[in-house]
């Protein structure tokens, strides 16, 4: 495990790397454009593209080591062992197969963590879904349908059928409610006795009975608060004897810079934050109460 000041020495060399790379650039171009200002351009991106093909190890090194002393290590300092995974994350099969939300033709997902908080196993991940396309005359768009983190935790008791709760705000939310969703799984809209609830969320269910059981009226105050405190817009779902919270934030935390002084203290940080919300999770939503 590297110490703070070490550290802070691979970021600097890895930025040296950097901007040495950058120069290597400037210097094609400029000779370039010396012999013909028509070959500066294609210089520059000859440049370009070398810089981003040739791996360079020192950022590796440093962003490898940045995550295993903030990431793995504070995880591990709060639940004890822990499995992680910087690179992967839920698959795009186990996304999909929720039906909570909709899919579009581009899909990542990294920074996968899983192990036991309280008792509760759980499992988080980083995952960006968004769907592109091109028009005849080839202008391309890319529409962003989630960016955020998805959580998932065992729940002490199976339902009959799928729960799911999310903002109005929560863009993308996949309903399973046409008729062309199979009947075993279609969903359909309740209406909850709280107006206020009714208007800033929407709740779609299999078993009116599950619902009901679930979203007390103190349920549905933790919800709201829980919902308050996030730092995006927020989904909930529960699908046989797991609950998943997903928070729509555009962000992927956790992820190192070279270009910040103060780095492993801003990925620590973030680190923290993700404990943080794991614990809550678990302790507003009574996932041990049975534990």
């Amino acid at each position: 495990m590297y110490s703070d000041a070490a550290l802070e020495q691979l970021r600097k060399e890895a930025l040296s790397q950097f901007w040495i790379r950058i120069g290597i650039v400037l210097l094609i171009a400029i000779c370039l454009v010396v012999i013909s200002p028509f070959l500066m351009i294609f210089g520059a991106l000859t440049g370009i593209v070398i810089t981003a093909l040739i791996p360079n190890p020192s950022k590796k090194k440093y962003f490898d080591a940045v995550k295993d002393s903030a990431i793995r290590g504070q995880f591990e300092k709060a639940f004890g062992e822990v499995m992680v995974d910087y690179k992967k994350g839920f698959s795009e099969n186990f996304i999909s197969h929720t039906g909570l939300l909709q899919m579009g033709n581009e899909f990542s997902s990294d920074d996968y963590v899983s192990g036991v908080c309280n008792g509760v196993p759980f499992s988080r991940s980083d995952v960006y879904i968004a769907s592109s396309s091109s028009d005849s005359d080839g202008n391309s768009s890319t529409t962003v349908l989630f960016e955020g983190r998805w959580m998932v935790f065992d729940f002490p008791k199976e339902l009959s059928g799928d729960l799911q709760v999310f903002e109005k705000s929560f863009h993308y939310a996949k309903k399973r409610k046409g008729i062309f969703t199979r009947k075993a799984e279609r969903r359909h809209e309740i209406f909850l006795e709280d107006e206020n609830f009714n208007k800033r969320y929407v709740v779609m269910a299999q078993d009116d009975h599950d619902a009901f059981y679930f979203l007390t009226p103190h349920m549905m105050e933790k919800i709201d608060r829980y919902c308050s405190q996030s730092d995006g817009r927020f989904m909930l779902g529960i699908l046989g004897n797991r609950l998943h919270v997903a928070i729509n934030n555009s962000k992927n935390p956790m992820e190192p810079s070279l270009f910040r002084k103060n780095d492993v203290e801003e990925v620590r940080a973030e680190v923290a934050n993700e404990i943080a919300l794991i614990q809550r999770t678990i302790e507003e939503f009574n996932l041990d109460v049975y534990q």
